[in-house]
């Protein structure tokens, strides 16, 4: 599973390096990966996509974005992307929280 992720998020980074973009058939079946991937049967852990896909998390969501404002994502397309925002957005906060507690823990530890 981690492998898959790496491998979508791999492909994300390539198309935002490049100017041209990519078949909307091809766009589909990414997001429909990305989807399958973060689905609650089968997603990653948040801790693992915390530590390991940070920035990968980041680009997926500027890709996401970037498709979503140029308006080429219609129907399915359309949501796929916004449930991979939402859960995407989940595991950041999930994350956020997570590292807010650790840090007051260690603080209060240390009192």
């Amino acid at each position: 599973m981690n492998r898959e992720f790496w491998d979508l998020c791999r492909l994300i980074r390539q198309q935002l390096g490049k100017s041209g973009s990519l078949a909307p058939p091809v766009v589909d079946a990414i997001l429909f990966g990305i989807d399958v991937i973060l689905s609650p049967e089968r997603a990653l852990s948040t801790p693992t996509l915390a530590r390991e896909f940070r920035m990968d998390i980041a680009d997926m969501l500027q890709w996401i974005d970037g498709l979503v404002g140029s308006g080429v994502l219609r129907g399915p397309a359309m949501a796929h992307a916004s449930r991979i925002v939402h859960r995407l957005q989940e595991i950041q906060g999930d994350v956020s929280r997570r590292m807010m507690s650790d840090d007051f823990n260690q603080f209060s530890s240390i009192i």
